[in-house]
C-alpha cells in the first residue's frame, strides 16, 4: 500500500492520469492485464512494449491470440543504432544501411504472425522516445524485406500498455480551431492599431521570426478537414484567452501552427508560442495545456520539435503531447524535429485522408492518415519525399 501511495503521489506531481483506481476497484485484486489487454486488441492489432536493459533488453509482441517474449540487444547497443539512424535521417543522408541496422536490432525476431497485422502499438522505453523516426524503418516482413515499413504498418505510441485495456469512446466533435501566424516581434507589420504595451521588443532578447506559411497552412488544412464549423485564431487573436474561448464550444480538431519553444536542455519546458502580450509570446506551456478540456479531440502539433519532453522512470516522456492527453485528447500528431515553414501539403493529403476514414477510433484514423499521407510524400516528388520530411511526424495516442 505504500509503494501504491507513492506512485500516486509521483503521478500528481507529473500529472499523469492513474488508471489504477480502477483497478483497486475490482473485486479481484489481481486482475489479469494481460488478458484484458488481449481482449481489447482487434484480430489486425499487435501491441509491441519495448523495455531496455544494461546487458539484454526484451520486446513483449501481443496480440489477441498470441503473447511473444523476445530478447533484445542491450541499451547501449540499441541505443547506438537508434541515434546513427536518427541523425541519418534528419540531416537527409543515405539511411538504408541504419535503417535494416535498426529493424533487425528491433524486430529481427517477431513472428510471421505479427508481420501479417497491420496495426502497431508501440510502447518504447529511454533513448527510443526521443525522436526516433520508426516510420522510417525497412521492413523485415516475409517477401517485403527492405522495403519501408510503413507500406504495411500503421504506427502509433502509447504512454502506457493500460490504456488499450481502459480505453473511452468519445465522439469526435464536428468543429475545426486552428491557431497559427501569431505575432511575435516588432517588426511585425499587423502591430499597427494594436496596444503599444504589445510592441515591445521580447524581454530577454530573444526575437521569434514569423511564421509565414502557417496562415496558408491552416487554410489549407480547414478546406480538408472534417466538415462542420471552424475558428482559426492568427495574429493577435492567436492567444490564450481567444483559444479558451473556442474550446469552451468543444473542438474535434485542434491544430497549432506555431513555434515550440523551450530553454536551453530543458525539452521538459517546451511551450506553445502564442502572439505578443505585454511585450513578450505569451506561452502555453504543459501545464497549462493540461488545465484545458478536449474531450475525444485530435490535436495536431506542426510546430518544430513539438515531440519534445524530458523522459522520467516508470512514466516515459512527459511533454506537450502528453499534456494534451491529459487533457483528454485521443490523439496528438507531433514533430520529433525542426521541419519547414510550409508543410500545408502535408496537412492537406493528412486530412483529406482523415476525413474519408470512415472506421475506427480517432486514434486509430489519425495513425493511418498520417501513414498514408507519409506515403504520397514517399511517392511524390521533390524535397517532401524524403524521410527528413515526412519522418518527422508521429501519433501518439490515449486510445
Amino acid at each position: 500500500m505504500q509503494i501504491q501511495l507513492e506512485l500516486s503521489n509521483l503521478e500528481n506531481k507529473i500529472g499523469i492520469n492513474s488508471v489504477k483506481p480502477r483497478i483497486l476497484r475490482e473485486k479481484i485484486p489481481r486482475r489479469n492485464s494481460l488478458r484484458d489487454i488481449q481482449h481489447a486488441l482487434s484480430g489486425d492489432q499487435v501491441l509491441l512494449s519495448i523495455t531496455l536493459g544494461k546487458s539484454r533488453s526484451y520486446m513483449w509482441a501481443v496480440t489477441a491470440g498470441n503473447v511473444n517474449l523476445l530478447k533484445l540487444p542491450g541499451e547501449g547497443e540499441i541505443t547506438s543504432k537508434a541515434e546513427l539512424f536518427a541523425s541519418a535521417v534528419r540531416l537527409g543522408q543515405d539511411i538504408s544501411a541504419s535503417s535494416a541496422a535498426m529493424s533487425r536490432a528491433l524486430f529481427s525476431g517477431l513472428p510471421p504472425d505479427v508481420w501479417n497485422r497491420s496495426d502497431w502499438m508501440m510502447v518504447a522505453d529511454g533513448p527510443l522516445l526521443t525522436g526516433i523516426p520508426f516510420s522510417a524503418l525497412q521492413s523485415l516482413a516475409p517477401g517485403h524485406t527492405g522495403r519501408p515499413l510503413i507500406e504495411r504498418t500503421t504506427l502509433r505510441f502509447l504512454p502506457s500498455e493500460l490504456l488499450i485495456a481502459n480505453r473511452k469512446k468519445t465522439k469526435l466533435a464536428q468543429t475545426f480551431v486552428g491557431v497559427g501566424d501569431p505575432i511575435y516581434n516588432q517588426a511585425d507589420p499587423r502591430l499597427n492599431g494594436l496596444r503599444l504595451a504589445d510592441a515591445k521588443t521580447v524581454s530577454n532578447g530573444v526575437t521569434l521570426a514569423r511564421l509565414v506559411g502557417s496562415d496558408k497552412e491552416l487554410r489549407s488544412a480547414v478546406k480538408q478537414a472534417m466538415p462542420g464549423s471552424s475558428i482559426l485564431l492568427t495574429g493577435a487573436m492567436a492567444s490564450r484567452e481567444e483559444l479558451s474561448a473556442a474550446l469552451s464550444h468543444g473542438a474535434g480538431i485542434l491544430h497549432f501552427a506555431v513555434h515550440v519553444v523551450s530553454p536551453p536542455d530543458q525539452p521538459q519546458q517546451a511551450a506553445l508560442a502564442l502572439s505578443l502580450k505585454n511585450g513578450v509570446p505569451e506561452l502555453l506551456t504543459s501545464e497549462a495545456i493540461a488545465s484545458l478540456r478536449v474531450p475525444g479531440s485530435l490535436v495536431v502539433l506542426s510546430g518544430c520539435s513539438s515531440g519534445q519532453g524530458k523522459i522520467l522512470p516508470g512514466a516515459g516522456l512527459v511533454g506537450l503531447g502528453r499534456a494534451w492527453l491529459i487533457a483528454g485528447a485521443s490523439a496528438v500528431v507531433v514533430s520529433n524535429w525542426p521541419t519547414p515553414d510550409d508543410s500545408g501539403r502535408f496537412f492537406s493529403s493528412f486530412y483529406d485522408h482523415f476525413d474519408h476514414i470512415l472506421s475506427g477510433d480517432t486514434a486509430q484514423r489519425a495513425a493511418l492518415a498520417l501513414r498514408q499521407t507519409q506515403l504520397d510524400m514517399f511517392h511524390g516528388t521533390g524535397y517532401q519525399t524524403a524521410p527528413s520530411f515526412w519522418g518527422a511526424f508521429a501519433v501518439i495516442a490515449q486510445e
